[in-house]
């Protein structure tokens, strides 16, 4: 039998079997579509705590649920109105900043800069990004 690392590595991989928290971890990403690794600080999840959730012996789809009931899910998952919403209140503060730009540089106000004709081309275009988002 060859020992070189190249023939170690195929027979160590042809033998190869997940743990029992491989494989539940595998599953909840499954169920929640993404990866799991996030910061739990920042993202609401994280690979501990899920593997503290296998501990405990939650299901993976159990896990992922708790996480969307929670509101700790990625924005993906979150429906088009969180997303267009999360829009729609970017687009409120970037009115504003322009508003105060041409305020501050004494600039004449601009309707179609400043006014609601703009908005709702921003707000439409957030519709069409959250529908996009919604359906991938």
């Amino acid at each position: 039998m060859s020992t070189t690392d190249s023939d170690r590595r195929a027979a160590s991989d042809s033998t190869f079997t997940p743990m029992p928290w491989q494989e539940w971890y595998a599953a909840a990403e499954d169920t929640a579509g993404h990866h799991l690794d996030g910061d739990e600080v920042t993202d609401g999840y994280s690979v501990e705590a899920a593997y503290d959730a296998w501990l405990t012996g939650s299901t993976p789809t159990g896990y992922v649920r708790s996480l969307e009931a929670e509101g700790r899910a990625p924005m993906k998952n979150r429906g088009p109105i969180v997303v267009l919403l999360a829009a729609v209140l970017i687009l409120i503060v970037i009115k504003l900043a322009v508003h105060t730009a041409l305020a501050l540089a004494g600039l004449p106000q601009i309707p179609l800069v400043d006014g609601t004709v703009a908005l709702v081309l921003f707000l439409l275009a957030g519709a069409v990004f959250a529908w996009i988002d919604a359906t991938a």
